[in-house]
């Protein structure tokens, strides 16, 4: 029996998404599994469009190993000029980690500055150019890779290390840091249910609303500060909660003293990804002498979460 092969064809970007911000982006921003897989680590969605001066960055996600910012901004052309500059400009305007850019493909130049980037910056930094691939075989349903053409060096090394720390080894900085907030929290407000020994950088706590089980994390980041939001239960779909605290946002945001004609954009129940009504302490809890205004605003903030959702949204 004869053996029949088909080509495979390359697929243009442009016939997948015609738009970059309208189409590339979000869809980005809901697909992040992608990148996550083509990088080596998770990413939770931040926001998209985030202004910075003058300017937008595609997308800010967060990396749950370390807690770091992960900035990405995306082409459907070609690399150019005008993206790297954008690139570095955000990089120091939101305290960003780890950027990633993606492109259809990239210069040789461009790849350099990458290079450079990753050679010559501190180790905390990292930096990624990625091609986004798509293929098909005949009328087959179309095939998604992410090529990564540049990454720091011993990457996966790093990743290793992480991982190890995250999976209970030796403690990092970080780890240590977190353990002692949180620590601390829990003395200062004994009855606010923080886990003994916690050293993560998020504290879960359990809520109903409206019948559906979802739950309240507060947050410490060294790139953020503190912050509180709503998301799903473990392992549920978000879109239940998501109908469920809209009409709370009214009265969340009287409480919080948040201006409903200017709301912060990741304020509301519609925002991408999994994290609702969040809310931020910009602070640098790097300083212990801070965690007393950080720890103080995460519980009366989530004393205000935990009565205004635990009442009728329309009494």
């Amino acid at each position: 029996m004869a053996i029949e092969f088909g080509n495979l064809e390359n697929v243009n970007l442009r016939e997948v998404w015609q738009h970059e911000a309208n189409d590339f982006t979000p869809w980005l921003a809901k697909n992040l599994n992608y990148i996550s897989d083509a990088i080596g680590i998770p990413l939770d969605p931040v926001g998209v469009e985030v202004p910075v001066g003058r300017f937008s960055a595609d997308i800010l996600a967060r990396n749950p190993m370390d807690d770091g910012i992960v900035l990405i901004e995306n082409q459907l052309e070609g690399s150019d000029h005008t993206h790297l500059g954008q690139i570095l400009t955000y990089l120091a305007g939101l305290e960003a980690r780890t950027v990633i850019w993606i492109a259809s493909g990239f210069t040789e130049a461009h790849l350099s500055a990458i290079r450079w980037l990753n050679e010559n910056t501190a180790d905390s930094f990292q930096f990624f150019a990625i091609c986004p691939v798509v293929v098909k075989i005949g009328d087959s349903p179309l095939s998604l890779r992410f090529e990564v053409l540049e990454r720091p060096s011993d990457w996966d090394r790093q990743i290793r290390a992480i991982s190890q720390a995250a999976r209970g080894g030796q403690p990092t900085e970080l780890g240590t840091l977190r353990h002692d907030f949180w620590a601390t929290y829990s003395e200062r407000h004994p009855n606010d249910g923080i886990p003994k020994g916690h050293r993560g950088s998020n504290v879960f706590h359990s809520t109903v609303i409206e019948n559906v089980r979802a739950r309240i994390p507060q947050l410490v980041s060294l790139d953020i500060g503190v912050g509180i939001y709503i998301t799903s239960a473990h392992n549920q779909p978000i879109e239940p909660t998501r109908e469920r605290i809209r009409p709370y946002i009214p009265n969340l945001m009287r409480e919080l003293g948040i201006d409903p004609e200017r709301p912060p954009a990741s304020f509301g129940p519609n925002f991408i990804g999994k994290w609702l009504a969040q809310w931020y302490l910009e602070i640098d809890v790097s300083h212990r002498g801070n965690w007393h205004i950080a720890i103080d605003w995460l519980h009366e903030k989530l004393e205000i979460y935990r009565r205004v959702l635990s009442q009728s949204p329309h009494g």
